[in-house]
């Protein structure tokens, strides 16, 4: 088996050391250019090697900003969806309290009030009609109750025929009777009877205090 002997175990007479050093220094002195050439492709090997680890370098920086965008989405697209169900959230509860808030004001509407002179009153809508069969029936000067249409006499669903009750904001003290009734679709309104059908168009529609005088 052969063995591999190492520099030490070589035995090189000085005198074969001094001749190779003798031609290695001429050679450097005579020939500069190559060793000048060698020293050159030393360095740009060194160069390659330095470019590689900028090329490595900048990839990492690459993908390390890559991996913070996406951190940064998903984080904004989180917020997003938070934001969202909050938003969503919200508009039920304006919902809610505005129909509570509705529910109340159309309680409030319905609810007949007595003030401390023992007067009792209610807000409701106030419209006008006059005798004609398209806005009554075939007997258009006939009331429900029975009685001939004249100035004075209105037709509600909330009061029993007979019942006085007056329109202060417009009207003052004048009397109005209950002696007709109207649509049974309308549960907070009351109509003013007028002679002419342009009477009524006139007056329109109105929300009044309707006072209850009996």
């Amino acid at each position: 088996m052969n063995k591999v002997l190492s520099s030490s175990e070589i035995d090189v007479p000085p005198l074969l050391m001094l001749v190779l050093a003798t031609i290695s220094l001429v050679f450097n002195l005579c020939f500069p250019q190559y060793a000048a050439y060698a020293n050159m492709e030393t360095q740009e090997f060194t160069k390659e090697d330095g470019l590689k680890e900028n090329v490595v370098a900048l990839k990492r920086l690459q993908k390390e900003i890559e991996d913070k965008k996406i951190a940064e989405n998903q984080q904004n697209t989180q917020k997003a969806e938070v934001y969202a169900e909050l938003t969503v959230e919200k508009k039920k509860a304006i919902k809610k309290t505005a129909k509570v808030a509705s529910a109340k004001t159309q309680s409030s509407a319905n609810t007949v009030t007595t003030p401390s002179n023992g007067v009792s009153s209610r807000w409701v809508t106030v419209t006008a009609y006059s005798s004609t069969v398209d806005q009554c029936d075939s007997s258009p000067f006939i009331t429900a109750s029975g009685t001939h249409v004249r100035d004075g006499v209105i037709a509600t669903n909330l009061l029993a025929f007979g019942t006085k009750v007056k329109f202060p904001s417009i009207y003052g003290d004048k009397i109005f009777v209950v002696e007709d009734r109207m649509n049974a679709r309308y549960t907070n309104r009351a109509d003013i009877w007028f002679a002419t059908r342009e009477e009524a168009k006139r007056f329109g529609g109105k929300k009044l205090e309707m006072v209850i005088v009996s």
